[in-house]
Protein backbone atom coordinates (compact mmCIF):
# COMPACT_ATOMS: atom_id res chain seq x y z
CA UNK A 1 0.00 0.00 0.00
CA UNK A 2 1.55 3.65 -1.36
CA UNK A 3 1.49 5.90 1.84
CA UNK A 4 4.17 9.01 2.83
CA UNK A 5 6.23 5.99 4.74
CA UNK A 6 6.41 3.74 1.88
CA UNK A 7 6.10 6.05 -1.78
CA UNK A 8 5.66 4.13 -4.88
CA UNK A 9 9.58 3.11 -6.25
CA UNK A 10 8.78 4.19 -9.90
CA UNK A 11 7.73 7.16 -12.37
CA UNK A 12 6.32 6.63 -15.69
CA UNK A 13 9.08 8.82 -16.38
CA UNK A 14 11.48 6.37 -16.23
CA UNK A 15 10.45 5.79 -19.63
CA UNK A 16 11.07 9.05 -21.37
CA UNK A 17 12.32 8.55 -24.80
CA UNK A 18 10.99 5.19 -24.92
CA UNK A 19 7.62 3.59 -26.24
CA UNK A 20 4.88 2.21 -24.75
CA UNK A 21 1.59 -0.31 -25.65
CA UNK A 22 -1.01 0.98 -23.33
CA UNK A 23 -4.35 -1.25 -22.26
CA UNK A 24 -6.51 1.22 -24.27
CA UNK A 25 -9.56 -0.56 -22.87
CA UNK A 26 -9.14 0.15 -19.35
CA UNK A 27 -8.69 3.77 -20.34
CA UNK A 28 -11.00 4.13 -22.55
CA UNK A 29 -13.43 2.90 -19.30
CA UNK A 30 -12.36 5.35 -17.44
CA UNK A 31 -12.72 7.56 -19.73
CA UNK A 32 -17.00 6.54 -20.19
CA UNK A 33 -16.98 7.50 -16.24
CA UNK A 34 -16.64 11.31 -17.76
CA UNK A 35 -20.14 10.83 -18.88
CA UNK A 36 -21.75 7.65 -17.79
CA UNK A 37 -25.28 8.67 -17.92
CA UNK A 38 -25.60 9.56 -20.78
CA UNK A 39 -22.85 7.44 -22.69
CA UNK A 40 -24.82 4.26 -20.76
CA UNK A 41 -28.07 5.40 -21.92
CA UNK A 42 -26.88 6.24 -25.60
CA UNK A 43 -25.51 2.72 -25.96
CA UNK A 44 -28.32 0.88 -24.74
CA UNK A 45 -31.01 2.82 -27.30
CA UNK A 46 -28.16 2.36 -30.09
CA UNK A 47 -27.86 5.94 -30.73
CA UNK A 48 -24.70 7.98 -30.81
CA UNK A 49 -24.34 11.30 -28.18
CA UNK A 50 -21.91 13.80 -29.23
CA UNK A 51 -21.47 15.24 -25.79
CA UNK A 52 -20.39 11.42 -24.54
CA UNK A 53 -18.30 11.36 -27.52
CA UNK A 54 -16.50 14.60 -26.48
CA UNK A 55 -15.91 14.08 -23.21
CA UNK A 56 -14.63 10.73 -23.27
CA UNK A 57 -12.53 11.64 -25.91
CA UNK A 58 -10.69 14.24 -24.49
CA UNK A 59 -9.84 12.00 -21.98
CA UNK A 60 -8.08 9.64 -24.12
CA UNK A 61 -6.39 12.50 -26.14
CA UNK A 62 -4.99 14.31 -22.29
CA UNK A 63 -3.70 11.39 -21.51
CA UNK A 64 -2.04 10.74 -24.64
CA UNK A 65 -0.74 14.33 -24.54
CA UNK A 66 0.70 13.81 -20.38
CA UNK A 67 2.58 10.71 -21.85
CA UNK A 68 3.93 12.61 -24.59
CA UNK A 69 4.85 16.12 -23.36
CA UNK A 70 5.30 15.53 -19.52
CA UNK A 71 6.91 11.92 -19.43
CA UNK A 72 8.34 12.54 -22.71
CA UNK A 73 7.51 9.30 -23.87
CA UNK A 74 8.44 8.67 -27.65
CA UNK A 75 5.79 6.66 -28.82
CA UNK A 76 2.41 5.31 -27.68
CA UNK A 77 0.52 2.23 -29.25
CA UNK A 78 -3.08 2.13 -28.34
CA UNK A 79 -4.18 -1.32 -28.32
CA UNK A 80 -7.87 -1.78 -28.06
CA UNK A 81 -9.85 -4.76 -27.38
CA UNK A 82 -11.29 -6.96 -30.73
CA UNK A 83 -13.93 -9.94 -29.67
CA UNK A 84 -14.79 -11.68 -26.84
CA UNK A 85 -13.11 -14.71 -26.02
CA UNK A 86 -15.10 -17.67 -26.42
CA UNK A 87 -13.80 -19.43 -23.09
CA UNK A 88 -15.00 -16.13 -20.90
CA UNK A 89 -18.57 -16.44 -22.13
CA UNK A 90 -20.08 -17.37 -18.70
CA UNK A 91 -17.79 -15.11 -16.62
CA UNK A 92 -18.96 -11.83 -19.68
CA UNK A 93 -22.79 -13.27 -18.93
CA UNK A 94 -21.92 -12.87 -14.88
CA UNK A 95 -20.83 -8.94 -15.86
CA UNK A 96 -23.85 -8.22 -18.19
CA UNK A 97 -26.76 -9.37 -15.54
CA UNK A 98 -25.16 -7.27 -13.13
CA UNK A 99 -24.18 -4.16 -15.59
CA UNK A 100 -28.29 -4.71 -16.63
CA UNK A 101 -29.24 -4.58 -12.17
CA UNK A 102 -27.75 -1.80 -12.00
CA UNK A 103 -29.33 -0.03 -15.17
CA UNK A 104 -32.14 -0.47 -14.23
CA UNK A 105 -31.37 0.67 -10.09
CA UNK A 106 -30.15 3.96 -11.78
CA UNK A 107 -33.09 4.81 -13.75
CA UNK A 108 -35.07 4.13 -10.33
CA UNK A 109 -33.20 6.67 -8.74
CA UNK A 110 -32.62 8.87 -11.80
CA UNK A 111 -36.59 9.23 -11.97
CA UNK A 112 -36.89 9.57 -8.45
CA UNK A 113 -34.67 12.74 -8.45
CA UNK A 114 -31.92 11.19 -6.72
CA UNK A 115 -29.11 12.41 -9.61
CA UNK A 116 -25.74 11.83 -7.45
CA UNK A 117 -26.61 8.15 -6.86
CA UNK A 118 -28.14 7.40 -9.86
CA UNK A 119 -24.56 8.66 -11.62
CA UNK A 120 -22.85 6.24 -9.52
CA UNK A 121 -25.17 3.56 -10.37
CA UNK A 122 -24.62 4.72 -14.26
CA UNK A 123 -20.84 4.24 -13.77
CA UNK A 124 -20.85 0.49 -12.71
CA UNK A 125 -22.86 0.42 -16.17
CA UNK A 126 -20.25 1.82 -18.41
CA UNK A 127 -18.37 -0.62 -20.72
CA UNK A 128 -15.95 0.14 -23.50
CA UNK A 129 -17.55 -0.72 -26.68
CA UNK A 130 -15.96 -0.80 -30.31
CA UNK A 131 -18.10 2.08 -31.38
CA UNK A 132 -15.57 3.64 -28.44
CA UNK A 133 -12.47 2.50 -29.90
CA UNK A 134 -13.23 3.76 -33.53
CA UNK A 135 -14.24 7.49 -32.06
CA UNK A 136 -10.85 7.36 -30.26
CA UNK A 137 -8.84 6.33 -33.04
CA UNK A 138 -10.18 8.87 -35.59
CA UNK A 139 -9.69 11.50 -33.40
CA UNK A 140 -6.42 10.29 -32.77
CA UNK A 141 -5.52 10.17 -36.23
CA UNK A 142 -6.71 13.37 -36.81
CA UNK A 143 -4.59 14.88 -34.18
CA UNK A 144 -1.33 12.98 -34.49
CA UNK A 145 -1.61 11.51 -38.27
CA UNK A 146 -2.20 8.49 -40.19
CA UNK A 147 -0.71 5.43 -38.48
CA UNK A 148 2.64 5.66 -40.39
CA UNK A 149 6.42 5.59 -38.96
CA UNK A 150 6.23 9.14 -37.73
CA UNK A 151 2.96 9.01 -35.94
CA UNK A 152 3.39 9.45 -32.07
CA UNK A 153 0.43 7.90 -31.32
CA UNK A 154 -0.94 4.49 -33.12
CA UNK A 155 -4.11 2.23 -32.25
CA UNK A 156 -3.87 -0.96 -32.88
CA UNK A 157 -6.74 -3.19 -32.53
CA UNK A 158 -6.42 -6.95 -31.26
CA UNK A 159 -7.99 -9.79 -32.75
CA UNK A 160 -9.22 -11.09 -29.23
CA UNK A 161 -8.58 -9.35 -25.97
CA UNK A 162 -5.78 -7.01 -25.65
CA UNK A 163 -3.52 -8.75 -23.15
CA UNK A 164 -1.81 -10.76 -25.82
CA UNK A 165 -1.18 -8.06 -28.02
CA UNK A 166 0.36 -5.89 -25.78
CA UNK A 167 2.75 -8.62 -25.16
CA UNK A 168 3.58 -9.10 -28.32
CA UNK A 169 4.50 -5.76 -29.14
CA UNK A 170 6.66 -5.80 -26.38
CA UNK A 171 7.98 -9.66 -27.37
CA UNK A 172 8.63 -8.23 -31.06
CA UNK A 173 10.78 -5.23 -29.46
CA UNK A 174 8.70 -2.62 -31.19
CA UNK A 175 7.69 -1.56 -27.50
CA UNK A 176 9.21 -1.26 -24.06
CA UNK A 177 7.00 -1.93 -21.70
CA UNK A 178 3.17 -2.27 -21.27
CA UNK A 179 0.77 0.16 -19.20
CA UNK A 180 -2.42 -1.70 -17.82
CA UNK A 181 -4.12 -2.52 -15.18
CA UNK A 182 -4.40 -6.59 -16.00
CA UNK A 183 -2.31 -9.20 -14.53
CA UNK A 184 -3.16 -11.73 -17.52
CA UNK A 185 -0.21 -9.48 -19.23
CA UNK A 186 2.18 -11.66 -16.74
CA UNK A 187 0.97 -14.45 -17.56
CA UNK A 188 1.95 -13.55 -21.78
CA UNK A 189 5.18 -12.58 -20.79
CA UNK A 190 6.05 -15.95 -19.61
CA UNK A 191 4.84 -17.89 -22.21
CA UNK A 192 6.47 -15.65 -24.59
CA UNK A 193 9.76 -15.81 -22.39
CA UNK A 194 10.49 -12.29 -22.81
CA UNK A 195 10.24 -10.37 -19.24
CA UNK A 196 9.57 -6.78 -19.90
CA UNK A 197 8.44 -3.68 -18.01
CA UNK A 198 4.65 -4.25 -17.01
CA UNK A 199 3.52 -0.35 -15.27
CA UNK A 200 0.42 -0.64 -12.92
CA UNK A 201 -1.51 1.80 -11.21
CA UNK A 202 0.17 4.73 -13.00
CA UNK A 203 -1.05 7.75 -11.46
CA UNK A 204 -1.73 10.60 -14.15
CA UNK A 205 -1.27 13.35 -11.73
CA UNK A 206 2.16 13.21 -10.55
CA UNK A 207 3.04 10.11 -13.07
CA UNK A 208 4.04 7.74 -10.07
CA UNK A 209 3.37 3.78 -10.71
CA UNK A 210 4.34 0.28 -10.08
CA UNK A 211 6.72 -1.58 -12.76
CA UNK A 212 6.34 -5.26 -12.75
CA UNK A 213 8.46 -7.83 -14.84
CA UNK A 214 8.75 -11.50 -15.01
CA UNK A 215 12.70 -11.80 -14.79
CA UNK A 216 12.26 -13.16 -11.12
CA UNK A 217 11.22 -16.52 -13.23
CA UNK A 218 12.92 -16.18 -16.44
CA UNK A 219 16.07 -13.86 -16.26
CA UNK A 220 18.76 -16.28 -14.48
CA UNK A 221 20.42 -12.84 -13.03
CA UNK A 222 17.59 -12.46 -10.80
CA UNK A 223 17.75 -16.05 -9.16
CA UNK A 224 20.07 -16.87 -5.85
CA UNK A 225 22.99 -19.08 -6.83
CA UNK A 226 21.61 -22.12 -6.21
CA UNK A 227 18.69 -21.62 -8.25
CA UNK A 228 21.16 -20.17 -11.15
CA UNK A 229 22.30 -23.80 -11.00
CA UNK A 230 19.34 -25.45 -11.04
CA UNK A 231 18.05 -23.15 -13.75
CA UNK A 232 20.92 -23.69 -16.08
CA UNK A 233 20.70 -27.64 -15.82
CA UNK A 234 17.20 -27.82 -16.71
CA UNK A 235 17.70 -25.69 -19.89
CA UNK A 236 20.71 -28.07 -20.55
CA UNK A 237 18.47 -31.41 -19.78
CA UNK A 238 15.61 -29.88 -21.73
CA UNK A 239 17.81 -28.86 -25.10
CA UNK A 240 19.63 -32.89 -24.88
CA UNK A 241 16.22 -34.45 -24.44
CA UNK A 242 14.34 -36.30 -26.92
CA UNK A 243 11.47 -34.14 -27.20
CA UNK A 244 13.58 -30.69 -28.01
CA UNK A 245 15.36 -32.43 -30.82
CA UNK A 246 11.84 -34.05 -31.89
CA UNK A 247 10.67 -30.55 -32.23
CA UNK A 248 12.73 -27.88 -32.55
CA UNK A 249 10.23 -25.24 -33.94
CA UNK A 250 8.60 -25.28 -30.07
CA UNK A 251 10.07 -22.40 -28.65
CA UNK A 252 9.19 -20.13 -31.69
CA UNK A 253 5.51 -21.21 -31.74
CA UNK A 254 4.87 -19.87 -28.20
CA UNK A 255 5.28 -16.55 -29.16
CA UNK A 256 3.63 -17.09 -32.56
CA UNK A 257 0.29 -17.87 -30.67
CA UNK A 258 -0.19 -14.54 -29.28
CA UNK A 259 -1.01 -12.57 -32.55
Amino acid sequence: KRTKKNPPRHNIRQFANKSIAVDASSWLHKAGYTCADRLVEATENKIRDAVAEKRYTEYMLKRCDELLNVAKISTIYLVFDGVRVPLKSGTNAEREARRKANLAEARRLMAEGRTEAAKDKYRACVKATAEMAQVVAGAVMERWGKYGDNAKVKCVFSPYEADAQLAKLCADGITHAVVTEDSDVLVYSAVCRKPFPIIYKLDKTDGSCDVVTMDWLLNPEYLPPSAKSRLRKNRRDWEDSPTKKSNPTKDTKNSSEID
